[in-house]
C-alpha cells in the first residue's frame, strides 16, 4: 500500500456519519450529564441509541517557573480513592474562554501568574462516549502571588520540579493522569520545534486555527488573570 497524507477530507470519506436525532438527557451528576442520542446507521438505516456523558472542556496548564522548575500539584483523587500527582488542572465555565480557565485555575489551584500564554495543543478526551474536548497552554515564568481560591473539596498541595524530572516521574508512574500526559506530550512536541498548526477548538481538524484572532503567545501581568467571581457548588 503507497504510503499518502491523510487528510480530513479522506477520514468523512472511509466512514461517514450517522443521521442522528435530538439528543435526550436522562441522567445528571453535576460534573456531566448523560445523553442517549437516537441514530441510524448510513449503510443500513438502522436505528441504535448510543449514550454519552455530555461534560464541560477540561484545560490543562503546563506551568513553569523562570528558573527552569515545572509546576505540579498533589491532590486526591475520588475516582481511584488515592492522591495523585498531575499537572495544574481544571474545567472551564460556560462561556468562559479556555486560555482564561486555564490562567484561573493556576492561579486558584496554585496561587501562580504567568507573564505568557501559549496554546500548545487540543484533543478529544474520549470521543467514543465524552462531548468535551481538552485543551494545553503553555504558561512561561510564572511567578507566586499567594492568591488561592480553591473549592471546599480541593485539598491540594503544590510542588515544583526540575523539569529534568519530568521524564522519570511518567516512566515510573508517578506521574499518571492520562490527560496530563498528553499535555506533556504537547509540550514536547513544542521543545522540539513542532508546534500546533490546527484549530484550536477543533472545529476544522486538519485545518487553520480559525478561532483565534493572534495566534500563538500573549502577554500577562501580575493581577491580570481572572478570578472566579463564585465558588462552585
Amino acid at each position: 500500500m503507497k504510503h499518502r497524507l491523510v487528510t480530513w477530507k479522506d477520514i468523512e470519506k472511509l466512514v461517514p456519519p450517522w443521521r442522528r436525532g435530538e439528543p435526550e438527557k436522562i441522567g445528571d451528576a453535576r460534573i456531566f450529564s448523560l445523553e442517549r442520542v437516537p441514530s441510524w446507521s448510513p449503510h443500513t438505516g438502522q436505528p441504535h441509541d448510543f449514550f454519552r456523558l455530555k461534560a464541560p472542556h477540561w484545560v490543562n496548564v503546563i506551568a513553569l517557573t523562570p528558573d527552569g522548575g515545572i509546576i505540579l500539584v498533589v491532590q486526591q483523587r475520588h475516582g481511584i480513592a488515592m492522591a495523585t500527582l498531575e499537572i495544574p488542572a481544571g474545567l472551564v465555565d460556560p462561556g468562559e474562554d479556555p486560555e482564561k480557565a486555564a490562567l484561573r485555575e493556576l492561579e486558584e489551584e496554585t496561587g501562580y501568574i504567568p507573564r505568557e500564554v501559549i496554546h500548545l495543543g487540543t484533543c478529544y478526551p474520549n470521543p467514543a462516549f465524552l462531548t468535551n474536548l481538552c485543551y494545553t497552554f503553555l504558561a512561561k515564568d510564572c511567578t507566586h502571588t499567594g492568591r488561592l481560591s480553591r473549592d471546599t473539596t480541593e485539598e491540594l498541595e503544590v510542588l515544583v520540579v526540575p523539569a529534568e524530572e519530568i521524564n522519570s516521574l511518567l516512566t515510573s508512574g508517578m506521574l499518571g493522569n492520562a490527560m496530563g500526559i498528553v499535555g506533556l506530550f504537547w509540550y514536547d512536541l513544542y521543545l522540539r520545534g513542532i508546534p500546533w498548526c490546527g484549530d484550536r477548538n477543533m472545529r476544522n481538524p486538519g485545518g487553520a486555527d480559525e478561532s483565534a484572532s493572534e495566534p500563538g503567545k500573549r502577554e500577562y501581568h501580575e493581577g491580570s488573570a481572572p478570578r472566579r467571581k463564585e465558588k462552585k457548588q
